[in-house]
């Protein structure tokens, strides 16, 4: 163990020391999930990023991708597939979600939203980044 790895805090004691939020202790894991997601779930993004999850279905309904999203107790890397298929569906409601999804409390599926609502280029999501 070098110095410098004794003197720092690991991620969640930092991150509990210094924020009142909810920490994800995790990155979501991939393993076994594919990393070609358009390959695996037959719906192509029409962003070129690579995303950490692929994304749910289109076909899922938005109101289900959303309940997902919101729903705090659910498995990061589920809230990803929906945060991602909300993102690929685009349009006013699929945005309201997003936004909706900045009052959590996980700071890491926070710090992906705001990244994905500079992707869709919505006005609708002007107010939610200020």
């Amino acid at each position: 163990m070098t110095l410098g790895s004794q003197a720092v805090p690991s991620g969640s004691e930092a991150c509990t020391q210094q924020h009142p939020c909810q920490c994800d202790d995790t990155v979501p894991s991939t393993a076994g999930q594919g990393s070609d997601t358009s390959s695996k779930r037959g719906d192509s993004s029409p962003y070129l990023s690579v995303d950490p999850a692929p994304a749910a279905p289109l076909s899922t309904p938005t109101p289900e991708l959303r309940r997902l999203l919101l729903d705090e107790h659910a498995p990061i890397f589920k809230r990803y597939t929906a945060l991602f298929a909300l993102r690929n569906k685009g349009g006013r409601e699929e945005v309201a979600a997003l936004e909706d999804s900045l009052r959590g409390r996980s700071a890491l599926l926070k710090h992906e939203v705001a990244y994905v609502l500079g992707q869709v280029q919505d006005s609708a999501a002007i107010d939610a980044l200020e």
